[in-house]
């Protein structure tokens, strides 16, 4: 059985709103932590509200459970909306971990060749669904790059785009095996990117 075609849209909106969300609130530290929360939430009510309503949080899916009609399809659609957001949270939680939990290499590098192309991918992606899901709105696009940059930067320099790893090449930044692998997953992000605005926009 296909478990992934259980999901709907909304379900795959509300798992990646909260993944977003909750990254950038374990990434925003102690230096303008408010602002960086209220962005990555403002971020993903942009990219997601029109689709599932933007909750990222089962109380938010209770209290409109309990202002509407409170029937077993209300019922379905507020544990379906809590097991996504539980989703990811965890999905948030084993990334940061991944980021900055792993052991970290000596050649120079604050963090190892794989948590770095981890971060390109999941950093292209957060940008490239701003960009997708506003049509070009030139706020979101802006705020989708502070957000990527705020949860991916610290560990992989949150290129996010070919042309800045082929600049930090040029200039000594990064050696050549590193700015190939980032290209690689920039380009993951890529394709990762319109797969999941099209489960989104199913």
């Amino acid at each position: 059985m296909d478990y992934l075609n259980l999901l709907e849209p909304a379900h795959y909106a509300e798992i990646f709103g909260t993944f977003v969300f909750l990254s950038g609130i374990l990434r925003a530290g102690s230096e303008n932590a408010t602002l960086k929360l209220s962005a990555a939430l403002t971020l993903c009510a942009f990219v997601v509200g029109d689709i599932s309503g933007g909750h990222m949080n089962p109380a938010v899916s209770s209290m409109f459970f309990l202002q509407g009609t409170q029937n077993e399809q209300a019922k379905t659609k507020l544990l379906w909306y809590a097991g996504c957001q539980l989703a990811g949270g965890v999905l948030a939680h084993v990334v940061d971990s991944l980021f900055h939990g792993l052991p970290q290499n000596t050649k120079g590098y604050s963090h190892s060749f794989v948590q770095a192309c981890v971060a390109e991918v999941v950093g292209t992606v957060i940008f490239f669904m701003g960009i997708l899901s506003n049509g070009g709105n030139m706020f979101v696009v802006g705020l989708s790059l502070y957000i990527a940059a705020n949860i991916s930067g610290g560990v992989s320099g949150g290129h996010l785009n070919p042309a800045v790893t082929f600049m930090m090449l040029l200039r000594g930044q990064i050696d050549l095996i590193r700015a190939g692998a980032y290209i690689v997953c920039q380009l993951v992000g890529a394709y990762c990117t319109l797969q999941l605005h099209a489960k989104l926009h199913a």
